[in-house]
């Protein structure tokens, strides 16, 4: 007879109690996550009638006092209460000797301290003005000191935009961006095109705003109306010139060519932005090389310099208001750290409230998901609904099996915390005197310093790159496709209950991760991505039957296709891929609720809002309604009538 030791006994119990504990978590999760989904249902409307109806007609009643407006801003405050949690222990660690006042944690800590602490509202933009001047030896023109007069002759406006630029600011005359250049994806080049008028933060608002805005930034009260009106007439003009360019010339080009196509001298303009010298060989992606014709001798015939700088100077404040808050609250500095550290923030995170064992098991579940997908998807395109050629099979197939999934946008090394550490090494804040404008201004800077010195260095492997993403991306846990990359993000606060638990039955999995990541995985795979391939290259793809699936899909004309395209390919991939790997979809301990209908009404939950909150939560109906209708799966789910819309016509791989 085998004799066991003490210690062998105890593990063997250990074991026993695992395994019967397991399951009364997963089965505890399950319930969680099925309540949460029927508190939001209203059983009177009809399934078959508006999804959105039924699967959220109680949601409005059921987060009418919260500040939040869907499951991802739900996520976005729980991260960032943690975050403010996180704050006050780093708080306490500061009092220790042992506190490194050179570390990530004390710079984070530093400008939280900085954000809650100093008052501020917008009449503060006029600090910000002070420490951003329009160019070396000048200022603002209402800065002027009494009895002398603004100096216009050292003005350019070219060199304004240039220093402002380097606070972030872009978009004001030209429009100014770095991007991967698509003529060779391992590098990274400035993109030079005209402005946008089209979102409300890209042009000023109403006559009474500009009026509002100008006496915040003490313009005197003698001369408000009359440069009001004067500067919206200046940005009627460029917005005019935007328009009047049907054709657009664009290209990778050299620097010295460029300015003999625009007689626009860029050099300075470049050289300040990049801080360095560069030579007229200088290559560029540029766009729109009229519409830049047009803007010099519309700035040449400008006669007074003081309302080109007012226009710029409003455009500043505007991005700079859009760029912080008025308040101090804890969870709005939390949010500030998120747009501006957005590594730091990200990184600790994860290192207080998902250990290394955590971590890993949330990777294991998602990436054997995502994998799952994969697979799936290559089924899809060997089966060739769309007629693919032999040639543009191998390019589908290979791009697919050659996309990354990052989960939390950290770069993977060894030594994390090393990473992070040298990516903010030039990083100073100050720990004495609390000046959040001076503080904020470091923080736009350096963070477009970090965009900035992309420029001509080689991409970093795949496998250890991390998104830069753009402010409001930054503080939202939305995932994104990385299309010149080929990297799918999935930011860490998908990682929370109710979206995702990993000890939670597949059917909660797949319809909400397993979906995010489908519709992700399609976007390579969209109008845009389709003709990008694996290394981020431009390449043609000319298919008969492709394009007959985006017009089947876009026939009403009202959403971007390109969603469109990601949410029904990827309802029809995940549901496919549940469909396969769920064991256990009859027999659940739970509920009585069928596996299919759980299935959906979670899907649902991906588009559920407070329309109280957001005037614009119809998109989310239609979203979701597009994306079932006449999906065969949902109609046998809930009984409903088949619906013959020519799905089987819009159906993409």
């Amino acid at each position: 007879m085998h004799v066991f030791s003490g210690f062998s006994v105890l593990a063997a119990i250990m074991w026993i109690i695992c395994l019967l504990f397991v399951p009364l978590v997963a089965s505890s999760s399950n319930t969680r996550l099925l309540n949460h989904i029927l508190s939001h249902v209203d059983e009177e409307a009809s399934a078959c009638g508006t999804f959105y109806n039924f699967a959220c007609g109680k949601y409005n009643m059921r987060h009418i006092d919260d500040s939040f407006y869907d499951i991802i801003q739900m996520l976005d405050h729980q991260m960032n209460q943690k975050l403010v949690k996180l704050m006050g222990e780093l708080e306490e660690n500061s009092q220790s000797r042992d506190f490194n006042e050179s570390s990530v944690e004390a710079k984070v800590l530093r400008f939280y301290r900085t954000c809650s602490e100093v008052p501020r509202n917008m009449s503060s933009l006029v600090e910000y003005l002070k420490l951003a001047p329009p160019g070396e030896g000048l200022t603002w023109p209402q800065f002027t000191p009494n009895g002398s007069s603004w100096p216009q002759k050292p003005f350019n406006w070219l060199e304004t935009l240039a220093h402002l630029h380097r606070y972030g600011l872009t978009n004001v005359f030209l429009s100014i961006d770095i991007v991967s250049n698509p003529h060779n994806a391992s590098e990274f080049r400035f993109d030079l095109s005209k402005p946008s008028f089209a979102e409300e933060s890209q042009r000023l608002n109403s006559f009474v705003e500009t009026l509002a805005l100008l006496y915040i930034m003490k313009v005197p009260s003698s001369d408000v109306v009359a440069l009001a009106r004067k500067i919206r007439k200046l940005e009627l003009s460029v917005k005019i010139l935007t328009e009047g360019f049907d054709y657009i010339e664009s290209g990778l080009i050299s620097l010295q060519q460029l300015e003999a196509k625009t007689g626009i001298n860029l050099q300075p303009f470049l050289e300040i932005i990049l801080g360095r010298r560069i030579t007229p060989q200088f290559r560029l992606l540029a766009q729109d090389f009229r519409y830049f014709t047009a803007l010099k001798e519309l700035m040449d015939k400008q006669d007074e310099a003081q309302v080109v700088a007012s226009y710029i100077m409003m455009r500043f404040g505007m991005y700079l208001l859009e760029e912080t808050t008025d308040g101090k609250e804890p969870i709005e500095c939390i949010a500030n750290i998120r747009r501006n550290m957005n590594l730091a923030a990200s990184w600790i995170y994860k290192e207080r409230f998902l250990e290394t064992s955590t971590f890993k098991t949330f990777n294991q579940e998602i990436n054997d998901i995502f994998e799952q997908l994969r697979r799936e998807f290559l089924l899809q395109v060997e089966h060739n609904r769309l007629e693919l050629t032999a040639s543009q099979k191998r390019f589908v197939d290979g791009k697919a099996k050659d996309i990354i999934l990052n989960i939390g946008n950290l770069p993977k090394t060894d030594d994390l915390r090393n990473f992070v550490s040298r990516h903010y090494a030039d990083l100073e804040l100050s720990s004495g005197d609390l000046d959040y404008h001076r503080e904020h201004l470091k923080l736009l800077q350096f963070r477009t310093q970090k965009i900035t010195e992309q420029i001509h260095k080689m991409t970093t492997r795949r496998e250890e790159y991390f998104d830069l993403p753009e402010p409001k991306r930054a503080i939202a846990s939305t995932s994104y496709y990385v299309m010149r990359q080929n990297v799918i993000i999935l930011p860490l606060g998908l990682l929370q209950e109710p979206f995702f638990l990993p000890e939670s039955d597949l059917v909660f999995k797949y319809s909400l991760m397993g979906f995010t990541l489908a519709h992700q995985l399609m976007n390579a795979f969209d109008t845009e991505g389709i003709k990008i391939d694996r290394s981020g290259n431009d390449r043609k793809f000319n298919s008969q039957r492709y394009d007959e699936v985006v017009d089947c899909l876009h026939r009403d004309g009202k959403r971007n296709i390109n969603e469109r395209i990601a949410d029904n390919a990827g309802l029809e991939l995940t549901y496919s891929a549940y469909s396969k790997n769920a064991r256990n979809r009859n027999q659940f301990d739970f509920t009585h609720l069928p596996a299919e209908k759980i299935f959906f009404l979670n899907l649902g939950q991906f588009f559920c809002g407070n329309s109280d909150f957001n005037v614009e939560y119809e998109d989310d109906q239609v979203r979701l309604q597009q994306v079932l209708d006449g999906f065969e799966p949902f109609e046998k789910a809930f009984g409903c009538r088949r619906n013959n819309n020519q799905l089987e016509n819009c159906q993409m791989f």
